[in-house]
Order: structure tokens, then C-alpha cells, then sequence
């Protein structure tokens, strides 16, 4: 391959990594932006994944309070939060709540999203389903006080 090429290479993968940030900052300003009523702007919460733990393993959050959860999977295994009561006593965007399914956020290895809702007042249990998961760590508490 001549210089010349190996440089427009480079360039271009340049690009595509820009577009891809740009791409990711401009879905966080959505979801921002619909994250529904509050008082304020919803406070980011991360939530981490990884093989075999769940991070924070207590979540202290307020009620009433919009957040925007964000659920990453910093893995190479397949992982999800599964958290039924918490996510059915929250209110949650309608785009977001069909990324949600009997419970469970599943998600591929090294992949991430965002879910804006307002949570409910209560303490509620959080794992990864995935057989011998919770077992081996990847269990925790969200408490959330009024």
C-alpha cells in the first residue's frame, strides 16, 4: 500500500469515528430533551455490567426525579438487568419502556443504552438473569427514597 493511500485510510477512519461521537452525543441530547416532565434536567445514572458483577451494587435514586439510566454491558459476555418492579413502578417514555421487555434489558457484549424515565418510591431487587450470573456476583438493590 503507498503513503499516499495509507494516509486517505487513516483519514477516513478519522471520519467515521467523529460521525460515530457526533452520532452518540446526538442521541444523549435526545433523550435529554424527551425524557418527559421534571423539575430540572433528568441526572445521568450509570448502571455497569460486567462478567461477574453489577455496579453500583446498591443505587440510591429520589422519586419523583427524572434520570436517564444508562444500562452498558462493559463485557465480551452477554448480559442483562433485569429489574421487573422497578421498571413497572417507573414512569417511562414510550420509546424507551419497548426497549424493555418482561423486566429485562438484555444487551450484546460492549453495548450500551439509555433509558429516560422518572422512578417510583421503593426498594427493589436488580440481576442479570443469565443462568449462574446472579451466583457468581451480578446481583443488587435500587432503593429508591421519596
Amino acid at each position: 500500500m503507498t503513503r499516499g493511500l495509507k494516509i486517505l485510510t487513516f483519514q477516513a477512519s478519522a471520519l467515521v469515528s467523529c460521525a460515530l461521537v457526533m452520532a452518540t452525543v446526538a442521541d444523549v441530547a435526545s433523550a435529554v430533551a424527551a425524557a418527559g416532565p421534571s423539575e430540572g434536567n433528568p441526572r445521568p445514572v450509570n448502571i455497569s455490567l460486567t462478567s461477574f458483577a453489577l455496579t453500583p451494587g446498591t443505587l440510591y435514586l429520589k422519586a419523583g426525579q427524572p434520570i436517564l439510566l444508562r444500562v452498558a454491558n462493559d463485557s465480551g459476555l452477554s448480559h442483562d438487568l433485569t429489574a421487573p418492579e422497578f421498571f413497572s413502578a417507573a414512569a417511562i417514555r414510550p420509546a424507551d419502556a419497548a426497549r424493555i421487555t418482561d423486566g429485562k434489558i438484555a444487551l450484546s457484549p460492549h453495548h450500551s443504552l439509555i433509558i429516560a424515565m422518572i422512578p417510583a418510591a421503593g426498594r427493589f431487587s436488580v440481576k442479570c438473569s443469565h443462568k449462574f450470573h446472579k451466583m457468581l456476583g451480578m446481583s443488587g438493590l435500587i432503593v429508591v427514597d421519596s
